[in-house]
């Protein structure tokens, strides 16, 4: 016979990770990818978050004993408000933080670095962070790389969720689109045009080869760069204002203008700049997609093929 307890346990609605936390604590799955993001991000402990009941349980960890992990709630809650990744580079200056037991404490955290996970309709469920004992930098791409690997645990925290008959027909799904981004990611990177991803902030978020080779610069060094630092005060203006109007929509999907960029050998280069607004984007993808025409090489090449057509004009 039930107690009055269980009763009133089994009438409450449970949260949309209930059965997964019942099914899964601790599974290979979450372990597994604790332990790829230590060594993809370089830092010593990762942890892996879902929601129990509005409490964030531990599903997976890497590099730390679970039980320092008791204390993390302000880190997860200030977490879960963010879109992008909340990063403390050291603990010890944020007033909050340093007092509480995971800096101030045996683990002695310092760095703390943790991205939200979240369900298609922007719910959070969790939490993917990492961690050290001592200051860190987070790079660029490390803040995408956690962005990425949170994302696939979204996916199988969806994935667990489905029925079992619907489960195979949605791997498969998975598996499609997988390969269709591995062609996009394909050709973007290898098409001749410069294309580049710029976010909000006016900072660089993906860019292919050729817009790599149009700046004459690296990849690593450019990507912390700001696009707009690029460009002098006239044209700087001139592309906030076509951004703008992209922002505004009204019917207008591709603006272009021409502009001069300053490279780093301190040469001019002319281009003319194709700018889109990144579509069907969460918050933290957001932003816009640059299309850069290289005109003085796009003049040679039409002035070479006319001079080609011209002498086989002549010797018929």
């Amino acid at each position: 016979m039930k107690d009055e307890f269980s009763m009133d346990a089994e009438r409450q609605p449970q949260p949309a990770t209930a059965n997964l936390l019942r099914e899964s604590n601790h599974d290979q799955y979450f372990e597994r990818m604790t332990s790829i993001a230590a060594r993809a991000l370089n830092l010593p402990i990762s942890v892996i978050f879902l929601d129990n009941l509005g409490q964030p349980q531990v599903m997976g960890a890497s590099g730390c004993n679970r039980d320092v992990l008791s204390h993390v709630e302000t880190y997860y809650c200030r977490t879960l408000q963010c879109e992008e990744p909340f990063v403390v580079r050291d603990a010890l200056f944020d007033p909050k933080l340093a007092q509480g037991p995971l800096a101030a404490g045996g683990p002695g955290i310092r760095f703390f670095a943790g991205m939200a996970l979240r369900l298609p309709c922007g719910k959070p469920i969790g939490m993917l962070c990492v961690m050290h004992t001592m200051p860190r930098r987070f790079t660029r791409q490390q803040r995408q790389m956690l962005v990425d690997l949170g994302q696939m645990i979204e996916h199988e925290v969806g994935v667990r969720q489905l029925d079992s008959p619907d489960r195979l027909q949605v791997l498969q799904a998975i598996d499609w689109l997988q390969a269709q981004h591995a062609l996009y990611v394909e050709m973007f990177y290898r098409t001749p045009v410069a294309i580049a991803h710029i976010g909000r902030d006016w900072e660089w978020r993906h860019m292919n080869d050729a817009c790599v080779k149009f700046f004459a610069h690296s990849r690593a060094p450019l990507t912390k760069t700001n696009i707009l630092d690029l460009l002098d005060s006239s044209d700087r203006t001139s592309l906030e204002q076509v951004v703008q109007a992209l922002n505004r929509g009204r019917g207008v999907e591709v603006l272009a203008l021409d502009v001069t960029f300053r490279l780093r050998n301190k040469q001019s280069k002319p281009a003319r700049v194709q700018v889109a607004l990144k579509q069907a984007a969460p918050i933290r993808d957001g932003g816009w997609l640059f299309v850069i025409h290289d005109t003085q090489a796009e003049q040679r090449e039409k002035t070479a093929r006319s001079a080609g057509g011209g002498v086989a004009s002549g010797s018929t």
